[in-house]
């Protein structure tokens, strides 16, 4: 079986890139199938720096493409999708340090709550990375808004969804981080 990840018939423009040499500033094209590449420029190899193999821990063909998959690999799933999440939260917020700092501060406001009360983590944790994010800043990247970030942090769909939708009536309380808990708890 070929993952689909890896075949090129599934893939996008972002599947071939260039990345700047760390050693001597030239462009590197990779693929991103791709571990390391060696410079053009300088000769030296270089680690593909968007490489993840993280699928393994969420794909449902992991073991079909893999052969058996490690129990620690599949337990490193939840913390794979806070990764993700964190990192497309931050590039959505870019260069507003304001911004990241609120995300950040939601996370570490929600998870404990959410753990102390028993609400769902595979929920509340997601929905804490992007209730801070304005919808504006989905609609100046190429994200048509919650959900579709959330794909791509490997969020299965219907989650995505759910999640889509409870930040998206919270951000229109006066206080959404006690809405987002308030909707949590429904």
């Amino acid at each position: 079986m070929k993952c689909p990840g890896q075949d090129t018939r599934y893939w996008n423009q972002e599947a071939i890139f260039e990345a700047k040499c760390p050693n001597c500033g030239a462009d590197i094209e990779f693929f991103k199938d791709d571990s390391k590449r060696k410079c053009p420029s300088c000769g030296k190899e270089v680690p593909n720096p968007r490489m993840d193999f993280g699928c393994a821990a969420y794909c449902p063909y992991a073991e079909q493409c893999l052969g058996a998959v490690p129990e620690g690999l599949k337990s490193q799933k939840d913390e794979l999708l806070r990764e993700r999440l964190a990192q497309l939260a931050k590039k959505l917020a870019g260069t507003d340090f304001k911004l990241i700092k609120k995300i950040s501060q939601s996370v570490a406001d929600i998870e404990p709550v959410a753990k102390e009360q028993g609400l769902d983590l595979s929920i509340a944790v997601p929905a804490a990375y992007l209730i801070q994010i304005p919808m504006e800043k989905y609609q100046e990247s190429d994200l048509a808004g919650p959900c579709d970030l959330l794909l791509r942090a490997g969020l299965s769909e219907e989650k995505a969804r759910q999640v889509d939708e409870i930040v998206r009536d919270a951000q229109k309380h006066e206080d959404p981080i006690q809405a987002l808990i308030a909707l949590l708890k429904r």
